[in-house]
């Protein structure tokens, strides 16, 4: 799925971010304080120069010392002042913006996490992982670092502006007259700006993509050979992206050189202009000075806006970014009642989901007892996967109806279905964490005595003893450090800790060696004490002695047959 969203405005961005900013109202105030404290001592920075400019040229020298340091003492009072509050909006920004790189990063990892199962497989892990570490730190940017440096460099700007006219009208109008059109060519930099930075971004992403895929695949790799090609590919889009981020940086430097410009030649005709008043109309030659001091005052946070507004246009792309993952719905968890405690059994009539308007499954009628095994048996494309989503709630039924205690499954609150219902996938899902932290991802707060009685159930325990720390021992990423038997069994005790009504193991044999077989069959028919569980299988397995098998066959149910002899096809 490629995400895709209409550009936005900056404050937009920032009002959709703006939750990771609660809480830190006393940060910013103490910023925007700072900020007002350093506008003004640059406003005053020009007159200790005036003062002893009027000393040098006073042909009275009864004093001159004494004005001249008292103009030097100014001079320092400011600097240091300065030095000082910016060290403490320094701190501010640093300390809050790590805050706010957390907390987007987390609602941008948890929202991610909560959307729905059919939405989330249609995004690439390596796109997401890009979003939610590169883009996030950007915003940081966007929501306080940026944002307090040109409020310093407007506020500068107003006071200038007004000093100004107080002190000369005409001289003003000279000085402010390069605004206009940088105004306007910082707006269609920015706009130009942020469509090169996420063209530059949406490349980097398919690179994460690229690399994401070749990371999981090195066994394959290897064994293909493939190295030369991938990287040959790997290449071909970073320097894609690298010719959008040039472009980018040169789009800047235009910005740059254009405030240059606008700037130098403004004081230009400000010395032209205010030389001619002093030596036509002997204005005062130290005033002269002030005004060129206050125009470079304002000449210089207009060359920091250039770079400000390269930094926000950057940000806001990212921000953009991010947005699309935000506005993407989740579900309401909460919604409905709980189910009633309680063994219930599942009533499937009719069942349907079809994935592309053909494959999938089709109008499927079973019952889904408590304390029975049911195996599901099927090819490839049976309907066998659509099915167990279809029991855990990942999809939803495109017809027909499945009922729990009595009411519609989708009725019942997805938190409290979710609670009751436990998942082992065909594929190994272990984490680079310790076996402990692995087990409680299915129910947190487990003791001790719960994690041995589930291991125990999974026929695990004597593998968990024999690792050297035991639970605490930790593992590699994706369970590599443990052979395909041991970290299955250590997933069907994840199950088992679960304590769920519903469990569904998908091909819980696959790669498994025949010596750890029986143990694993062992823990499977352990499971299937007090639960209703669901095995997904291409062969029927003889040695789990199911309670109820059901054959499909191209999305719909073929064949169904009970232990106890009665069959129905």
């Amino acid at each position: 799925m490629k995400l895709s969203f209409k550009p936005t405005s900056t404050l937009a961005a920032v009002r959709l971010m703006s939750p990771a900013l609660r809480g830190e109202g006393g940060a910013v105030a103490g910023a925007i304080v700072c900020t007002v404290f350093l506008a003004l001592l640059e406003l005053a920075r020009p007159w200790p120069i005036k003062l002893a400019l009027d000393a040098l040229l006073n042909a009275d020298a009864t004093g001159r010392e004494r004005t001249l340091l008292e103009a030097a003492l100014v001079v320092v009072a400011i600097a240091v002042s300065a030095g000082f509050v910016q060290l403490g909006r320094a701190a501010l920004a640093a300390r809050t913006g790590r805050k706010i790189t957390a907390r987007v990063r987390a609602r941008v990892f948890e929202h991610i996490l909560r959307l729905p199962f059919a939405t989330q497989r249609t995004l690439h892990s390596g796109d997401l992982l890009t979003r939610v570490t590169g883009d996030v730190s950007m915003v940081r940017d966007l929501l306080f670092t940026t944002w307090v440096g040109a409020l310093e460099r407007v506020l500068v700007l107003a006071g200038t502006a007004v000093v100004l006219f107080v002190i000369h009208p005409l001289f003003a109008l000279l000085v402010l007259a390069p605004l206009v059109p940088f105004v306007l060519v910082l707006r269609l930099a920015s706009i130009k700006m942020r469509r090169l930075v996420r063209r530059q971004r949406e490349g980097e992403s398919t690179n994460a993509i690229h690399a994401s895929e070749s990371f999981r695949q090195l066994r394959l790799v290897k064994t293909l050979g493939a190295e030369a090609v991938l990287a040959k590919f790997f290449r071909r889009g970073t320097r894609n992206a690298e010719r959008v981020g040039a472009k980018a940086a040169m789009a800047a430097a235009r910005m740059g050189l254009s405030a240059e410009l606008l700037t130098g030649a403004g004081l230009a005709l400000l010395l032209w202009v205010g030389g001619g008043a002093v030596l036509d109309s002997g204005m005062d030659a130290s005033i002269l000075v002030v005004l060129v001091s206050y125009a470079r005052s304002i000449y210089k946070p207009l060359r920091g806006l250039s770079k400000e507004g390269t930094r926000m246009a950057k940000a806001t792309a990212c921000a953009e970014r991010i947005q699309e993952l935000l506005l993407l719905d989740a579900p309401a968890e909460d919604a409905g009642p709980d189910i009633p405690p309680g063994r219930h059994t599942l009533v499937l009539q009719d069942a349907a989901h079809l994935h592309d308007g053909q494959r999938g499954l089709q109008s499927l009628s079973a019952e889904l007892r408590p304390d029975e095994l049911t195996v599901v048996v099927g090819g490839n494309g049976a309907g066998k996967s659509t099915l167990a989503a279809l029991l855990l709630r990942l999809l939803p039924l495109h017809s027909g109806s499945m009922r729990c205690a009595g009411e519609e499954a989708a009725s019942w609150s997805l938190r409290s279905w979710r609670a009751r219902c436990a998942y082992v996938p065909q594929e190994i899902h272990l984490f680079g964490m310790t076996v402990r932290e692995n087990l409680l991802l299915a129910r947190s707060d487990a003791d001790e005595a719960a994690l041995w009685r589930a291991l125990d159930i999974a026929q695990a325990q004597s593998l968990v003893e024999r690792l050297p720390q035991g639970l605490d021992t930790m593992l590699s990423e994706a369970g590599a450090s443990l052979s395909g038997g041991e970290a299955r069994r250590l997933m069907l005790a994840r199950a088992a800790l679960r304590d769920a009504a519903l469990i569904v193991l998908d091909e819980p044999l696959a790669g498994i060696d025949p010596v750890a077989r029986p143990a694993v069959i062992a823990a499977v028919r352990s499971l299937a004490r007090g639960r209703c569980v669901i095995v997904i299988t291409h062969e029927a397995i003889a040695e789990l002695n199911a309670d109820q098998q059901l054959t499909l066959d191209e999305g719909r149910l073929v064949h169904c047959e009970r232990r106890a002899g009665r069959a129905t096809s």
